[in-house]
Formats: C-alpha cells, structure tokens, sequence
C-alpha cells in the first residue's frame, strides 16, 4: 500500500490538496477549533484537560510513541493534536519562519512548485500519515535525519490507529527548537491584524511564556508515563494525584496543596 512522500515539491503537494482522496479525507477531518475539542469530548466522553491525561486516546498514543521510539528523547518531537484548521480547504497551509522577528508565519503562502516542503501535522488514515500543514525550507530542523526518523514512526503509528477513527492526529514538535528533539519551546498563535505587516491577514506564532487563558488548547506532549520506569503500583498512584488536582479548580489551590505536600516531604 503506497504512503504519502516524506519531502514533497511544491508541484507535489498542489497534485495532493486537489485530488479527491485528499479533499474527502481533509474536509471531514479539519474543522474549526471549537469543533475540533468538542469531536474529542464527544469521543471520550470528557473535555480534555490542560495536561491531556484524562483522554485515553492520547495516553495510548504516548504509550505507542515511546514504544515505537529508539530512547526517550524522542517524544519530544511530537505534539498531540486535535486535528484543526483556520484556513480554507483546498489550499496548503504553510509555516516559513521570519528570523529577524523570531516568529513563524503560516497561511497560505504561495507555492514554489520547484521548492521543497517537509510535512509537519498529520491525520491518520490507512495509506499511512496524511499531511494538512508543511514547512518551507526556512524552517531548517525540519530538513534533517532527525525529521527522517520522525516521519517514519508516525506513519506506523498511522497505520495501528487509524481504525480507530479517533479525532486526534500528531504534529512534529519543531517550534524554536535547536533540534527536533530538544525539549518544546510554548508559543502561541495570533492573527497578523497590522495592515502595514507584510504578512497581514495570515497568522504569526511567537514564543510564549504559559498559557493563554483566551486561546483553545489543541495540542498536548507527547511524553509516556512509560518512561518514569514506574512499577504499576507506583504508576496507580500517580493517576490517583493527578486525578485529585485535576479537580482542584484555581491554581491557587493547587498551589497551595503543593505547597502542602513539599514541607510533608522535607520533615
């Protein structure tokens, strides 16, 4: 069963967006923020929390990725995703990255038939990863044998879940990373609303110091449990503490609490 290119040609990836496998598979799968978090709740019965540890669709996929990944390192070159879009269907989505203003851009840029593009976000289908955003060459880390590897290991993810129709997909983690595999960098994701911006009326990502409480959370880590080394004993109990601060309802509180449980912890 043939699986989509790895690196793609801007003439590549314009034949894909137009063909009818693509369009039927894009459009079903891509809806807008809102819809997407609320495919999930409907699936797994709960809104995923800030941590994404009580859906277990994406626990079994970190569980997958560190047993499908050579060392720990590299699930830090994968986001968990609600597979989204902002765009219109039908034309690429591109991120280039502007290093003058440390941000990236993603729209719909004009397509270099002759330039090569890396695929960066993914849906599951059974011809293997289907990609919906792609980087331009700008965007280095995503050229490399670290992307390589990468890219093979969500395609066979691809193939082991995508029965399971599950409204989840996987982006490479290549945000203001050095390398694929450094430790993720938060940022956040805004609309260019200055008319004298050359890139007025696409998106800028810019890096972030937390969370934005306005901005829908649709991407999630990608790190197992699996590789704490717990016993299962150990593992129960650290579901239980999650679970317990999952209901605390201010930061506050959890503050508080954890405050409570270091000074047990030092006596």
């Amino acid at each position: 069963m043939a699986t989509y290119n790895r690196i793609m040609s801007g003439a590549q990836i314009l034949n894909l967006i137009t063909s009818e496998h693509y369009s039927s598979s894009i459009q079903a799968a891509l809806p807008d923020v809102q819809a997407a978090v609320e495919k999930i709740k409907c699936v797994f019965h709960a809104m995923p929390n800030e941590h994404g540890n009580n859906i277990p669709g994406i626990l079994a996929i970190r569980d997958l990725l560190f047993d499908l990944s050579a060392h720990d390192s590299l699930s830090n070159c994968f986001t968990i995703v609600a597979p989204h879009t902002h765009w219109q269907i039908g034309k690429p989505i591109i991120y280039i990255y502007e290093p003058v203003n440390e941000r990236y851009i993603i729209g719909h840029h004009r397509i270099d038939q002759q330039q090569l593009y890396a695929p960066s976000s993914f849906i599951f289908t059974k011809r293997g990863a289907l990609p919906y955003e792609w980087c331009d060459h700008s965007v280095a880390n995503m050229f490399t044998g670290e992307y390589d590897v990468c890219y093979q290991i969500i395609n066979v993810l691809s193939k082991r879940l995508f029965h399971l129709h599950w409204p989840l997909g996987l982006q490479i983690d290549f945000r203001f990373k050095e390398t694929i595999q450094s430790k993720s960098v938060s940022s956040i994701e805004s609309d260019i609303v200055d008319t004298k911006d050359l890139y007025f009326g696409l998106s800028s990502i810019i890096k972030s110091k937390g969370t934005d409480s306005d901005t829908a959370q649709v991407g999630w880590h990608a790190l197992s449990d699996k590789s704490l080394h717990l016993n299962n004993s150990e593992l129960d109990v650290l579901h239980k503490i999650r679970n317990y601060f999952s209901g605390l309802e201010t930061e506050e509180d959890k503050s508080r609490l954890w405050a409570r449980v270091v000074r047990f912890d030092e006596q």
